[in-house]
């Protein structure tokens, strides 16, 4: 799990993951007033064509 506590944070893990500009989020969970868990993913194989194979990254 990563834990994203600052702006500067999620500026770096935008810059490793080249934007997110696949990406999408696939759950999303309040844990309290300050604090959100998400799990967000990415495409890295496959393609969008219907029934064909599809490989995903997830982050949490």
């Amino acid at each position: 799990m990563q834990i994203i506590t600052t702006y500067k944070d999620l500026d770096n893990w935008l810059n490793d993951n080249f934007g997110f500009e696949d990406g999408y989020v696939s759950d999303l969970q309040k844990i309290d007033e300050s604090t959100v868990r998400m799990r967000v993913g990415f495409q890295i194989e496959g393609n969008y064509v219907a029934g064909t194979p599809k490989r995903c990254k997830r982050f949490s």
